[in-house]
C-alpha cells in the first residue's frame, strides 16, 4: 500500500543527500515526513474499503443510498404491498397511509404478484383492490397536488374506528408524538410506538409540524400534517392489537425526505 506520505519521500531524499550530514539525519528527516503524512493524510485503502461495503449492502437491499429512490426494486418480488407502494409512489406521485390488524397477513400475502405497469391511480386502486380481497381504499384529494390513497384492512377497522373520529386539535411538535396528544385527550384507543416493541420499529419524533384544525377526522390530521414535498411516500402506518383484553392502535410516522429526492 502507497501512502501520500511515501509519496513524497524519494523526492526528499534526492535533494538531500548532498547536503544531510549523516545517515541518521537523513533517517530522521524521513521518519519526521512519515508522521506528517499519518497525521494529515486519510488511508486511503481504509476509505475504499468502506466505500465498497456501503455500496454491497445497499445493492443487495434493492435500493440506492436515497430512500427514496426505489427504481431499482424488482418488480418480480412485489410480493408484499409495502414495496409495491413503495414504487409505485414516486411512478404515480401519490401518497399511502396503511391501517392494518396485527398478525394478520391481508397485506403481506397478495393473491398474485401486483402488477408494476399500472399507469393511473384509479388503476392502481383496482390493482390493489383485486389483488388483495379484505382491503378497502379510500382515495384522498383533498390536496389535488399531493393525492393519497389510504389502504384499510377491514378486520382492524371493525375492532376500531378511531380515524373517523372527529376532533379539535392545536398541537405544536414532533410528528410521531400526535399519537399521544390524542391519546392525552381521550382518544385512549390510541397508542405510540414503544421503544423496542416488534409491533413498530420505527416512528419519526425528529418532523416537527404544528396543527391547528377543528372538527377534523384523525385520518384527515394525521395525513395533512406533514410537507408532502418532503415526506415519505407512506406516511404513516397503524396497527391495531389486543393488549390485556383492550383494542389499541399504534400509530407510526415514517420519516422526512430531503430536497431533491424524486418528488422534484
Amino acid at each position: 500500500m502507497i501512502r501520500a506520505a511515501d509519496m513524497v519521500v524519494p523526492n526528499l531524499v534526492s535533494k538531500g543527500k548532498g547536503d544531510m550530514k549523516n545517515e541518521h539525519e537523513l533517517d530522521a528527516c524521513v521518519r519526521s515526513q512519515r508522521n506528517l503524512g499519518h497525521r494529515y493524510f486519510p488511508d486511503i485503502l481504509s476509505i475504499a474499503i468502506a466505500v465498497a461495503m456501503i455500496s454491497l449492502i445497499t445493492h443487495a437491499r434493492g435500493y440506492s443510498m436515497s430512500p427514496q429512490n426505489t427504481t431499482q426494486i424488482d418488480p418480480s418480488s412485489l410480493d408484499t404491498s409495502d414495496a409495491y407502494f413503495e414504487m409505485m409512489g414516486p411512478k404515480l406521485k401519490v401518497h399511502f397511509t396503511i391501517y392494518r390488524l396485527y398478525g394478520s397477513d391481508a397485506l403481506s400475502s397478495p393473491k398474485r404478484s401486483f402488477d408494476p405497469s399500472v399507469s393511473t391511480i384509479h388503476e392502481l386502486i383496482r390493482e390493489i383492490e383485486t389483488k388483495l380481497p379484505g382491503i378497502r381504499v379510500i382515495l384522498d384529494e383533498e390536496d389535488k397536488k399531493h393525492p393519497v390513497i389510504h389502504v384499510i384492512e377491514e378486520a382492524a377497522e371493525k375492532q376500531s374506528k378511531i380515524f373517523d373520529r372527529l376532533v379539535d386539535l392545536n398541537y405544536s411538535g414532533p410528528v410521531g408524538f400526535i399519537a399521544r396528544e390524542l391519546h392525552r385527550r381521550d382518544i385512549t384507543q390510541i397508542a405510540w410506538p414503544l421503544s423496542g416493541d416488534n409491533t413498530q420499529m420505527y416512528n419519526d419524533t425528529i418532523t416537527d409540524v404544528k396543527i391547528n384544525v377543528k372538527h377534523r377526522s384523525v385520518r384527515d390530521v394525521l395525513t395533512h400534517c406533514v410537507d408532502k414535498d418532503r415526506y415519505y411516500w407512506i406516511i404513516w402506518d397503524a396497527t391495531t392489537l389486543q393488549e390485556f383484553g383492550e383494542w389499541t392502535t399504534q400509530i407510526r410516522f415514517s420519516r422526512s425526505m430531503d430536497v431533491g429526492s424524486e418528488h422534484d
